[in-house]
């Protein structure tokens, strides 16, 4: 048997060995091991040519009467070494675990420790705004601000661009925004969690009194924009590539880089309930569909039709323009005559991918 070269460890070995080795004592099931769970793990980056002491003697674990809490005493040794130390990642589990540490720069991160399954086609969330959510359409830019009745690709990328910590539109770009040319590929599917994919809306007004607002002549501007009202859907993100993956992983461990909004900083997201899904593909005559849907992708049968919801909304950037780029979007609860896109099935609802 040949063995032959290989290129040695690579960051991606790391990055595989790191994810297993965070859930590896819960996934374990021996009679040996029962009872055992993840609780913390603690990684330090180094330049090559590093080598550090074993720091198993800096650690110390108390057992609390609510919580444990484990001591780092390391801070001392790495912080003379902290020119050739890339960076230090603490992963805990908040709900029995507190960290004392005297570590400088580390990155301390909660982490929810569960039996990770085999990860299937798709990933699904449930986003949803606490009170509302705006997501201006562009076309109206006096008296009022109106907003799309449910949110769209473009938005939910730029919120996964923000979990991942890509670029924006602050910085200089030269086709497209960071987060946009990375995550523009993946394909996701949005179901409305509400009554025939209906938000109530309503108008809030505030004033602006900050300086820019009225060209620094000291009056108010008064904003009126219209928001949707306790919004909810259940978003599936195809694991179709590496970036889609990436997603996946930070969304599951509860982690990300910079906090997601829906539409403006006014409405923070909350994303819960995530989870990996196996979804298949069925033939899609007489199926009804639950995800809104690209409208020239699907004909229905409209004598079965009881409702239509159809908007415009966002689905791609314009290259040239970096403007939303509009189609046509339906849910109905008629069956599908004729479908020229792929319908998938996760058990419970029918959906379209884009």
């Amino acid at each position: 048997m040949e063995l032959g070269v290989t290129e040695g460890y690579t960051e991606d070995d790391y990055n595989k060995f790191k994810e297993t080795a965070l859930v590896s004592a819960t996934s374990y099931s021996t009679n040996a091991k029962e009872g055992c769970e993840n609780e913390f793990a603690m990684f330090v980056e180094t330049e090559p040519h590093l080598y550090l002491p074993n720091l198993t003697q800096y650690i110390t674990f108390e057992k609390g009467e609510n919580k444990n809490t484990i001591h780092i005493s390391a801070g001392e040794v790495l912080a003379t070494l902290k020119e050739q130390i890339k960076s230090i990642e603490i992963y805990y589990n908040p709900s029995t675990t507190e960290i004392a540490d005297d570590l400088e720069g580390a990155k301390i991160l909660s982490y929810c420790y569960t039996k990770r399954g085999v990860i299937y086609e798709s990933t699904k969330i449930y986003p949803f705004g606490e009170n509302s959510i705006f997501l201006k359409v562009p076309m109206v830019n006096s008296v009022c601000y109106f907003t799309y009745g449910n949110i769209h690709k473009p938005a939910l990328l730029g919120m996964f661009g923000a979990i991942l910590g890509y670029k924006g539109y602050g910085y200089e770009i030269t086709d497209f925004p960071e987060y946009y040319e990375k995550l523009k590929d993946v394909k996701i599917s949005i179901v409305p969690n509400s009554e025939n994919g209906y938000f109530n809306k309503k108008f809030q007004q505030f004033n602006n009194s900050v300086g820019y607002a009225s060209q620094e002549q000291g009056g108010n501007l008064i904003v009126k924009e219209q928001w949707l009202e306790g919004p909810s859907w259940t978003i599936y993100i195809m694991l179709n590539n590496d970036e889609s993956q990436k997603l996946a992983n930070m969304i599951i461990h509860n982690q990300c880089v910079y906090i997601p909004y829906l539409g403006k900083n006014d409405h923070p997201a909350t994303i819960e309930k995530a989870e990996y899904v196996e979804v298949k593909n069925v033939d899609a005559e007489n199926l009804t569909i639950q995800s809104l849907s690209l409208s020239e992708a699907l004909d229905f049968d409209q004598d079965e039709m009881d409702f239509k919801y159809e908007e415009y909304l966002p689905l791609t950037l314009n290259l040239e323009t970096n403007h939303h780029e509009l189609k046509k979007f339906i849910l109905t609860n008629a069956p599908v005559e004729e479908a020229f896109t792929e319908i998938y099935e996760d058990g419970e609802k029918h959906i379209t991918f884009y």
